[in-house]
């Protein structure tokens, strides 16, 4: 993980990958994807899963391991985000409902209970890195939007720490408004693409474990 930031703000601190819709429909997690669809895709996100994958028989054991991964969270948090798997990767989207408000980095009510329940999840899989991705809508600069985005993954991120998560476990990035998931033209565009995603992926203890 040495090109991921990993400062905590201890004070103040995607939808869907194939559709860029205001629809709030719930997607159904359906199983597995490989590491050789997830290089098909033109992703951000599934570009630092495979950055992180390990290759041959343990590229398979660690997808399947994450597939699993993957239908628990999504079990958990029910409605509460988009959970996809992605090759050696899970990506919790917290895209339903308002989860920020324009130009704010506090995490709703609504924002802190979804948090929580993924929380439990990392717990219980002691053996991942979590990477929070901070995101906007399209409303201001540039700059203050990737500040923006850090600053609402650094809450989150320092939420999951004071709720027991390691935080060696946890890493923070920004998206900003880049590769928004809806039209930020509309309202309910711009409410969905201002959230966080997180992205779970193995430890390095286990993507250098033998495979079995």
């Amino acid at each position: 993980m040495k090109k991921l930031k990993t400062a905590l703000l201890i004070t103040a601190a995607t939808a869907t990958l194939f559709a860029c819709s205001t629809s709030k429909n719930t997607v159904k997690y359906d199983g597995m994807l490989s590491t050789e669809e997830l290089e098909m895709l033109n992703y951000p996100l599934a570009d630092t899963v495979l950055k992180y994958s390990a290759e041959g028989y343990k590229d398979w054991e660690l997808t399947n391991e994450m597939d699993l991964l993957g239908e628990e969270i999504s079990a958990n948090l029910k409605n509460q985000a988009t959970v996809l798997q992605m090759g050696q990767g899970v990506l919790i989207s917290f895209d339903r409902g308002q989860m920020y408000n324009s130009g704010q980095y506090h995490m709703s009510d609504e924002m802190k209970s979804s948090v929580q329940d993924l929380i439990f999840n990392l717990k219980e899989n002691p053996n991942t890195y979590a990477v929070v991705f901070g995101r906007t809508d399209a409303i201001g600069s540039t700059e203050f939007n990737d500040n923006l985005g850090y600053m609402r993954a650094a809450v989150v991120a320092n939420h999951m720490r004071n709720m027991g998560v390691e935080k060696d476990r946890l890493f923070v990035e920004s998206y900003g408004e880049k590769y928004p998931d809806f039209f930020n033209f509309y309202t309910s565009g711009r409410d969905r693409n201002r959230r966080v995603d997180v992205l779970v992926i193995p430890s390095n203890e286990m993507r250098l474990e033998p495979a079995r």
